[in-house]
């Protein structure tokens, strides 16, 4: 499968109806919706295969992704699905409640 498959009309032949053109155009804007200014997400570079982490500055009436990376803060349009959020990290660091002495 081509990673912008979802991003094709189903059979992009003669005959396909326009109902359905509009129908998919909308799904990919509801999802990217999903992602607001500001998040942290990782965004996926596929020169080496691998999901790194950005920020979503902007996300585009087309349904694309506009990232910074956070390793040189340089900026990125991605399509939403080569975008996701950030794993939370699953336990929290915390001081002892123990009293000195």
């Amino acid at each position: 499968a081509h990673p912008f498959d979802r991003h094709r009309l189903a059979g992009g032949e003669a005959g396909e109806f326009p109902a359905k053109r509009h129908r998919v155009a909308e799904e990919v804007k509801e999802e990217a919706a999903n992602f607001r200014v500001g998040d942290s997400v990782q965004a996926f570079w596929p020169d080496e295969d691998i999901w790194l982490p950005a920020t979503v500055i902007k996300v585009l009436d087309c349904g694309s992704v506009r990232v910074a990376w956070e390793e040189d803060r340089s900026e990125s349009t991605m399509p939403h699905d080569y975008v996701r959020f950030a794993p939370r990290a699953r336990w929290k660091r915390m001081e002892s409640r123990r009293a000195p002495g």
